[in-house]
């Protein structure tokens, strides 16, 4: 059942979606997408390694991975807004902290508060607020908001403004006031859709009819035991693992090979522009198109462009690389919730979620520390990019044997 608009009036869910893209588009930008441009003042004021460095985002990983069923649960039970305005307090209070670190202690100490805070404020929580008031748009609405996220990448040359004209303390605490004038009020906009968007489940007698393969929606245990949440969990981690790594590596990458910090960051955007293209381009596709075929074809993309980034080594080569490698960063992103809704429908949402998202935190726990441990060994990323694209390729025989069977209603 759809919920009529009255003329006139723009659907409210279009407020959220925005309200929840431009939050992530904010943190993306100063904090996920923003690190690796803090990545090697850090590592040259004190002295770390770059394997040392990089482990705080593999602790940011697992701490994420290990929230992230636990944020599913909590938004579940006291919505999204409640969520999302304690992760930009957490999240700007943890700016504050990062700029006074002074010992690697300190600096995992805080990577793993700024990750609470990023958890609450992204991620399960945005898509748990926008999924539920979308229905016939679903999957261009995952585009948009995941599409925030991806544009992130755009705010990295002004990261690096900010770190080159007032030190990366300076530059941490501007971004904490930013969110805290941005962001904050933007939260209060994010309300729980009305129930006509999202009918009861179905009755005890048409569950008896689900077959094994059609598990019954929102019971957490029967879907745990249900294969297909295997497959889509396997696939996840292995299409997402060469995410992260390069997110946080890819100045740094550059940096190594002779391109100035400044020229690296302007080709950080043409990476967030590609990527955002990919969010919006295969969230359009998932409502017209098979979507296991569209998670195949933005993975084979996505390998490709990996594998072609651990061999650029001159501007000229890495803006098509770039290029190539967004689009296929972002085509998976919409397309994992809606796979998602395809097979268990829209009852304990945030919970499947989460878990699938532990699943993602797997991978990148180990690919991050691992490309910069292959950096400090070898004195080159090559080898880790090259092994990443290669494990990429795995998600598509996963994807393939996903069963097929009619979508549960939402």
């Amino acid at each position: 059942m759809r919920l009529p608009k009255p003329r006139g009036k723009i659907f409210y869910g279009w407020w959220v979606l925005i309200a929840c893209a431009f939050i992530q588009f904010y943190f993306g930008g100063t904090y996920f997408q923003g690190f690796t441009a803090i990545f090697n003042p850090l590592a040259d004021e004190f002295g770390w390694s770059y394997a040392v460095v990089s482990l705080a985002f593999t602790f940011r990983g697992f701490e994420s991975g290990v929230l992230a069923p636990l944020v599913g649960f909590v938004v579940d039970r006291f919505g999204a807004r409640k969520m999302l305005f304690t992760g930009i307090i957490i999240m700007c209070a943890g700016f504050w902290l990062f700029s006074r670190i002074n010992s690697l202690i300190a600096f995992y100490g805080v990577f793993l508060f700024l990750s609470l805070g990023l958890s609450f404020a992204s991620g399960v929580v945005t898509m748990t607020a926008v999924a539920g008031w979308f229905q016939k748009r679903r999957s261009l609405a995952m585009g948009i908001l995941t599409a925030g996220f991806g544009a992130s990448g755009i705010l990295v040359p002004a990261v690096v403004w900010f770190v080159d004209k007032f030190d990366w303390r300076g530059a941490l605490v501007a971004f904490g006031i930013g969110g805290l004038v941005l962001c904050l009020p933007l939260s209060l906009l994010v309300k729980k859709p009305p129930e006509e968007l999202n009918p009861s489940p179905p009755t005890t007698e048409n569950r008896s009819q689900e077959g094994a393969g059609n598990p019954r929606k929102g019971q957490v245990r029967e879907i745990l035991k249900n294969r297909n949440f295997w497959l889509l969990s396997l696939a996840v981690m292995f299409g997402g693992l060469a995410g992260l790594a390069i997110t946080v590596h890819q100045i740094p990458y550059m940096v190594s090979i002779g391109i100035t910090r400044q020229t690296a960051g302007f080709l950080v955007v043409v990476l967030a522009i590609a990527n955002t293209a990919g969010r919006m381009v295969f969230g359009w596709l998932g409502d017209t198109l098979d979507k296991k075929v569209c998670f195949i074809i933005s993975t084979v993309i996505k390998a490709l462009g990996v594998l072609a980034f651990a061999f650029s080594t001159q501007v000229a080569q890495f803006i098509p690389t770039l290029i190539v490698m967004g689009i296929g960063f972002g085509g998976l992103i919409p397309l994992r919730p809606i796979l998602q809704i395809e097979y268990f429908g829209m009852r304990s949402f945030a919970v499947i979620q989460g878990l699938l998202m532990a699943a993602l935190t797997i991978g990148t726990i180990i690919a991050t520390p691992f490309a910069g441990w292959i950096y400090d060994t070898l004195g080159s990323y090559r080898l880790a990019f090259i092994i990443m694209g290669v494990i990429t390729l795995a998600a598509i025989p996963l994807i393939m044997a996903l069963s097929n069977k009619s979508k549960p209603p939402a």
